[in-house]
């Protein structure tokens, strides 16, 4: 479901996607709703050297929530190189 063109999920940003004005160039409709923690994952230096998260029991991770909008997803997965580089999944925050 939509809301005004925004997706339902929120996008939980970490590494350069936690400063706002780089957000706000890549994804000008994106909107920063709060913070969040993604339980049970660590930040780990993962391929070509670039930030990541991977499953780690008993970690966490502090993220930036955001409301995006479907052209903003596109324009995070074109800088993200998905699915080349990063991938996508759903978890509850």
């Amino acid at each position: 479901m939509k809301e005004q063109g925004f997706l339902k999920l929120a996008y939980a940003a970490y590494g350069s996607n936690l400063h706002l004005k780089q957000m706000e160039v890549r994804c000008p409709d994106a909107e920063c709703i709060g913070k969040g923690y993604l339980e049970d994952y660590q930040l780990v230096f993962g391929k070509r050297g670039f930030l990541d998260v991977v499953p780690c029991q008993g970690k966490r991770v502090q993220v930036g929530l955001f409301k995006v909008t479907d052209t903003d997803l596109q324009a995070l997965d074109e800088y993200e190189e998905y699915p080349e580089l990063y991938d996508r999944i759903t978890v509850s925050i």
